[in-house]
């Protein structure tokens, strides 16, 4: 048998104070921390030191990072349209589109939409929305917009 439940044995029957399981609980708690103190205090220690250090390298702060303007962005999309009299310029097409549907402009095009077999010329905008929007089972984040160009 080890020495250390020898030595709990002695002192079990010598002490008449506490009720056998008390004096058991007793012992084992002193001879467990009597030799096993300085393990104990090691890793204490170490979990110590681990908090300080995950205390002090707290993530860095996105304050200080430039920001990005959706309109900036689309504005240098519509730089390869001239402006024409009379039609609504491109940026005129994003700004509405985007009061109407936040998101950020992917790509800006110019088509021929047929309607009554009159063909009319209309900005095509692809939207990356901000806020999906749900139409029944489906989910949509990505739209495509239509803005007539003629007033």
């Amino acid at each position: 048998m080890p020495d250390y439940i020898q030595e709990i044995n002695k002192e079990i029957n010598n002490e008449n104070s506490q009720s056998g399981f008390g004096k058991v609980l007793d012992k084992c708690v002193r001879t467990f921390f009597s030799r096993y103190k300085w393990v104990i205090f090691g890793v204490v220690l170490i979990l110590i030191l681990i908090l300080i250090v995950l205390n002090r390298t707290k993530p860095t702060s996105t304050n200080n990072l430039p920001k990005i303007n959706n309109s900036l962005t689309s504005v240098d999309l519509c730089a390869k349209f001239p402006k024409v009299q009379g039609e609504i310029t491109c940026e005129e097409a994003v700004t509405n589109t985007l009061k109407a549907f936040p998101g950020e402009i992917i790509s800006v095009d110019i088509i021929n939409k047929n309607i009554n077999g009159l063909t009319k010329e209309a900005w095509l905008l692809t939207i990356k929305l901000n806020k999906p929007i749900s139409l029944g089972e489906n989910i949509i984040s990505v739209m495509e917009m239509k803005v007539d160009k003629q007033l």
